[in-house]
């Protein structure tokens, strides 16, 4: 959730592609940006199980 909320902006832009073109441009690109963030979850996922708590004091 944004602070301002200027997110929301896309639904209109979105709806707009889609009646003109049946084709929403927009949706891929956040797929490759959601995909990301999957990456990074599970590196630091990985990352945090693979450490020894003994090691850290």
């Amino acid at each position: 959730m944004g602070i301002l909320e200027i997110h929301h902006i896309l639904s209109l832009l979105e709806i707009n592609m889609l009646a003109q073109k049946g084709w929403n441009m927009l949706n891929p690109i956040g797929t490759c940006g959601n995909i990301a963030q999957v990456g990074a979850v599970l590196a630091v996922a990985i990352k945090a199980v693979s450490l020894n708590p003994r090691s850290l004091g």
